[in-house]
């Protein structure tokens, strides 16, 4: 009989400690790990504490209490066990989206990426894989008429890579995705330093956070950028901490985003050298929370209104503008802001340098809780206006003294001709008049 060889104790070490580095990520992810049971119910046999977060449960409750089949949503059922059992093969990926109910009552749609545990004769026992919530993807569904915009905003959810690295910032281990572009071969990324593959600043920012992380056990994020096939790219690094100065970073491709935020910024620069150069007066608004704050006004409001409004940058309306705090304005311009309201005109009145001054107001939204304000004074017009209408008043009143006196000469004449008559008649030839 072959003499059996213990295992070294070094080996035992190494193995706690993969299986410690393992449950930490688990136990970081944005979703729900899972194993269980190929029984009616999907009885779990294990879950992450990820299931607190997405469905309000305890792993105990899952595991001991709760079946997970009986928290998918009735009409998702038998889609959910015909999807699975027509994918019924050794080492074949799944994904679904299904509805779940939550301890609180809520529903909340998810996405499932699982495949079947095999026995050694190839019997189906159970599942094992990983859920997320994708609850506000799918309120966004309708407004993405492109499949491949909303398979990116699923992508997104779940990390492109994972990267294990100690305080110095040398590479351990990584975990990347099929998808995910390393700038050098794996084999070749670990054991080198991050000062060997990110530009000096993003080196720097990335050591920096990673010293934070673990000097003050707290959750770091940061942003570095890396040159791929002659196109920058950025990504979003979340850094947990692991013990024994050392920690992972689930990392996420953001260039997507970041284009977009570029693409906003241009829009929203070229929208303000329009109203740079108008005639109209113009503020914009940013609505943070539930308070409208002043970002900006155009040189023609500051002559409209004779008024340095560089002052009154990031104050709220009711601050910048006293006498708009008792009106309707500010909380019309948050429905606006919000798009509960569409484009608005109205006019108003205000105090310029103790003087009422009347404006035609425009409001409407430009960005998601933004707004921009046109304005024009229209003061001239207006006193002309209650001008024109006081003199046809005045008039009205003449014209009607005029006539008034008019029928009284009518009438008195008619009784004049009937006294006369009268007379006439009674022998006398004289006329009254």
């Amino acid at each position: 009989m072959k003499k059996v060889e213990p295992i070294s104790s070094e080996c035992i070490s190494k193995l706690k400690n993969y299986s410690c580095k393992l449950e930490l990520i688990i136990e970081n992810l944005p979703g729900m790990v899972f194993w269980c049971k190929n029984d009616p119910e999907w009885t779990m046999d294990f879950v992450s504490r990820g299931c607190f977060e997405l469905l309000g449960y305890e792993p105990e409750e899952l595991t001991k209490k709760i079946s997970f089949g009986s928290l998918i949503h009735p009409e998702d059922r038998n889609f959910v066990r015909d999807t699975i059992n027509k994918n019924l093969e050794p080492n074949k990926k799944l994904t679904l989206e299904y509805r779940v109910i939550c301890k609180d009552g809520t529903m909340k749609w998810v996405l499932e990426n699982s495949q079947g545990i095999f026995s050694e004769n190839k019997k189906f026992i159970g599942i094992e894989g990983f859920i997320t919530d994708i609850t506000g993807i799918k309120g966004t569904e309708k407004s993405l008429k492109k499949s491949e915009k909303y398979s990116r905003k699923i992508v997104e959810l779940i990390p492109d890579l994972i990267i294990m690295s100690n305080k110095n910032g040398d590479y351990l281990d990584i975990i990347s995705s099929e998808n995910h572009e390393l700038p050098m071969p794996k084999s070749r990324v670990i054991g080198k330093n991050i000062r060997d593959v990110l530009p000096v600043n993003d080196a720097k920012n990335v050591i920096d956070s990673i010293e934070k992380c673990i000097n003050e056990n707290s959750i770091q994020t940061v942003e570095y950028s890396l040159e791929l096939n002659s196109k920058t790219h950025f990504y979003e690094a979340r850094i947990i901490s692991m013990g024994h100065n050392n920690v992972f970073a689930l990392i996420r491709d953001i260039t997507s985003r970041k284009e977009m935020e570029k693409a906003v910024k241009e829009n929203e620069t070229k929208f303000k050298s329009i109203i740079q150069s108008s005639p109209n007066g113009f503020y914009l608004y940013r609505l943070i929370g539930d308070e409208l704050i002043f970002t900006c006004a155009n040189p023609a409001a500051d002559k409209i209104l004779a008024l340095d409004h560089d002052e009154l940058v990031e104050k709220t309306i009711e601050e910048a503008f006293p006498g708009l705090k008792d009106t309707f304005v500010p909380e019309l311009y948050k429905k606006i802001a919000k798009k509960e309201l569409g484009n608005q005109t109205f006019q108003i009145s205000y105090y310029v340098n103790d003087i009422l001054r009347y404006f035609d107001v425009r409001a409407f939204q430009t960005l998601e809780n933004s707004i921009a304000v046109s304005f024009v004074d229209v003061t001239e017009k207006k006193l002309a206006e209650e001008s024109l209408k006081k003199r046809n008043e005045e008039l009205e009143r003449f014209e009607r003294v005029v006539i008034e006196r008019e029928l009284k000469m009518i009438e008195l004449k008619e009784k004049i001709s009937k006294l006369e008559k009268k007379l006439k008649e009674a022998g006398f030839n004289e006329k009254i008049l």
